[in-house]
């Protein structure tokens, strides 16, 4: 219908975009040499890892939790899980709103897993020794399923041992807030308004009920947020970027992703 002219744009499912697109990026010469145009659009979104602050290895070793999201690559996550249409993530925040990082020195990603495995020695688990095996809730999407088996693949090479359980939403909102799983994938936080309101999604007072908050009570995070909501101007971008900072010396979450959206456009 694109090349009929009925339609003057049409969004690449992942599906077909290996037959459409080059690996450099290019448009295939089939469409590119006909005049149509590939258009990459930045999405509003994020994806991460919750941590089960609850658990008492998780929720009071600080530095397992930087170790776990320091061996992530956003980058590898993107081409794999999502066929190269996404950014690494550093933040909750989407680019081109107030408070997106492009990066988080806390947290350096750079595909290099000693600084990890440094860092989980530090915490008084050496090659991942002491550490109970893990359980991630993971629901029975084939994107999520991927998700989780690259996460815990990367983990593994640390030494820490984590399951997947396939579990159904209502089934993985009740294990989360029993205890009895984790890490758990999302992939679907999106199109909010601001960056509060991605914010707000880390804090249980307001987060999304599908989806129960990380955060535990990290009273500065909680104060942070709530002066980004009542503040304006200087005073709220302020707020926004501490409860940001917060996110990331806290670790509550591994942030992975920023989606893009490939668009096919006709000549014209």
């Amino acid at each position: 219908r694109l090349r009929r002219g009925g339609l003057d744009l049409i969004e690449l499912p992942r599906e077909i975009q290996s037959s459409l697109v080059l690996p450099d990026g290019r448009l295939a010469p089939e469409w590119g040499d006909q005049g149509f145009q590939l258009q990459k659009i930045q999405r509003s979104d994020v994806v991460f890892i919750g941590f089960q602050m609850k658990d008492p290895v998780l929720g009071k070793s600080r530095g397992v939790r930087q170790a776990l999201s320091r061996a992530l690559q956003g980058a590898r996550v993107g081409e794999r899980v999502f066929g190269g249409r996404a950014i690494d993530a550093a933040s909750a925040i989407p680019p081109g709103m107030a408070g997106h990082r492009a990066a988080d020195p806390r947290i350096p990603r750079t595909g290099d897993l000693g600084p990890a495995q440094d860092q989980l020695g530090f915490a008084g688990y050496p090659q991942g020794r002491g550490l109970p095996e893990f359980r991630m809730g993971c629901l029975p999407h084939p994107v999520e399923q991927e998700l989780c088996r690259l996460v815990v693949a990367r983990w593994e090479l640390l030494g820490v041992r984590v399951s997947v359980v396939t579990i159904e939403a209502q089934e993985r909102r009740v294990a989360i807030l029993s205890g009895s799983v984790h890490f758990w994938p999302v992939t679907w936080v999106a199109d909010l308004p601001g960056p509060v309101t991605y914010l707000e999604v880390f804090d249980p007072a307001t987060g999304i009920p599908e989806i129960p908050s990380p955060i535990g009570a990290l009273e500065g995070y909680r104060r942070a947020l709530a002066r980004a909501g009542r503040a304006s101007g200087g005073g709220r971008s302020a707020a926004v970027s501490e409860a940001v900072a917060i996110l990331g010396r806290e670790a509550p979450a591994a942030f992975l992703v920023h989606r893009l959206q490939y668009w096919l456009v006709r000549p014209g």
